[in-house]
Parts: structure tokens; C-alpha cells; sequence
């Protein structure tokens, strides 16, 4: 890697090795490291993940566990990294780990806005209590050991793709829907997710409100994904169903209400 100075002249030329140590003697005069990083420069750390995850180049692996770990958000691996999955995952608080969307949200981003906009939207409801706050940490607990385990995901409904791309047989799927109009959707084949633990880690790795204004299942029948509105932690009225559904709708899906 070479720095510039602002002159476009070569100020320094540096080699790493595929893991990021520099084998240089030279002391570290720049701000930038190895892929652009910032660095540390007494230490030579890269402090990534919004500064939880101190990384070592010469021991090749993260030196600090994650912020919520052991056997919590974070999972029982303490220097796991997006579930050891970043094609599918990702970790945008350097906190916790999220399941990633067949697309994005930052790819719908520039035109959610218009396809949340208008009555039905949910943005003057209340928020829905959780009934069972004391049972919240033990719940995230099993949410994490189930992820670790590949038994359950949490997937941000993005695009018309991401409910295709839900897993299939096997799979409950539970949802919240929340006042920003994110639609988090868990899929568990072992165990159970809460509603409350679903809607805290769209929190944690979405940069959600976690005001949930409803919630409950969603199943596929005949080509249409069905919405029920059964929550022991929220208990939402069936009118709280609306919302949600006019979301997807405007993604293309085909939507009916559980009678």
C-alpha cells in the first residue's frame, strides 16, 4: 500500500501480509493501515467495529471478545464474527451479529420512504408492550445459542426477494414490525425465538427504534404469505395486521390476514 501526500508524491510504501501484518521495521508514521483501516499506532491494533473489536495482525485474530458475549447477544463463541458467516451476515454495531437480506437495506434505502409513506403505515400507533420484560436476557441467551447453531436466523424483509429467500420446510417464522417500518422476520427449526428477543436484535444490528407495532407469524399458503397476529409478549389486536401488510404489499408480495 502507498500513502499520498496531498501532492500526489509517494510519501511511504508499506507490505503486509494476508492477514495484515506489516514486516516492516519502519515506525508507523500514517493514520491508515492495512485495506485502509485506521491504526492504532503504539500498538499497531486495528480498533474495528466501531471500536469492539481490537484485531492483532502479528497474532492474526481478534484480541478482545465481543462486547456481549459469553452467552448472550454475542453467543457462546466470544470472537465470532457474524456468526463466522460475513457473505450472509452482518455486524454494523461491532456488537452482535444480524442475518443479512437477499438485498440489502441500504440497496432500498433511497426509495423506501415512498413505499412507506401514506395512511396504513403504522407511524401514529402506540407501541406495543412487551408483557414479559423479566424474561427477556434468558430469551436472548437461547436466540443466540440457536444462531450459533445454525438452527434459527433473523432476516431484515427488504425487498420482494427476502421473503423467497426465507428457509423453507422445517422452519417456523415468526415477526415484528416496527415504527421504522423494518419488518424483521425469525426463523427458528429448533427451539423457540421470542418475539421480544427478534425485535432487540433488529435493534442491536439494524440501528432499529425497537418500538414494535406489531407482531406475530407469517406462513406461506398457495403462493400467499399469510399473517397472524399471535404474540404472548405483545399481543397485538388483529387491526394491528394492516400496517404490515400494506408494507409488503408494496413490495409486490401477496398478502391475506389469518381469519
Amino acid at each position: 500500500m502507498r500513502e499520498l501526500s496531498s501532492l500526489s508524491i509517494c510519501h511511504k510504501t508499506s507490505n503486509y501480509s494476508a492477514y495484515g501484518y506489516r514486516y516492516a521495521d519502519i515506525e508507523i508514521t500514517g493514520l491508515l493501515g492495512f485495506n485502509g483501516e485506521l491504526v492504532f499506532t503504539p500498538s499497531g491494533f486495528y480498533h474495528l467495529g466501531n471500536g469492539h473489536r481490537i484485531y492483532n495482525p502479528r497474532l492474526m485474530r481478534f484480541i478482545s471478545a465481543d462486547a456481549l458475549s459469553p452467552f448472550r447477544q454475542g453467543g457462546v463463541n466470544c470472537y465470532a464474527y457474524c456468526l463466522n458467516d460475513p457473505v450472509n451476515s452482518q455486524d454494523p454495531s461491532g456488537r452482535s451479529r444480524f442475518k443479512r437480506a437477499a438485498v440489502q437495506v441500504l440497496a432500498v434505502n433511497r426509495f423506501k420512504k415512498k413505499l412507506t409513506s401514506g395512511k396504513g403505515n403504522g407511524s401514529h400507533l402506540n407501541a406495543l408492550v412487551n408483557k414479559e420484560p423479566e424474561n427477556l436476557i434468558n430469551e436472548m441467551a437461547e436466540a443466540g445459542a440457536l444462531m450459533s447453531a445454525g438452527s434459527a436466523f433473523i432476516t431484515l424483509a427488504s425487498d420482494g426477494r427476502s421473503l423467497h429467500d426465507l428457509p423453507g420446510p422445517g422452519f417456523k417464522h415468526k415477526f415484528v414490525f416496527t415504527r421504522d417500518k423494518n419488518f424483521f422476520i425469525g426463523s427458528y427449526s429448533d427451539g423457540d425465538l421470542s418475539h421480544a428477543s427478534i425485535a432487540r436484535y433488529g435493534q442491536l444490528g439494524g440501528g432499529d427504534s425497537g418500538e414494535v407495532i406489531s407482531a406475530g407469524y407469517i406462513s406461506k399458503s398457495d403462493g400467499v404469505f399469510v399473517l397472524d397476529n399471535y404474540s404472548g409478549h405483545y399481543q397485538p389486536p388483529i387491526e394491528r395486521l394492516v400496517p404490515p401488510r400494506d408494507y409488503l404489499e408494496r413490495l409486490g408480495m401477496k398478502i391475506r390476514l389469518a381469519e
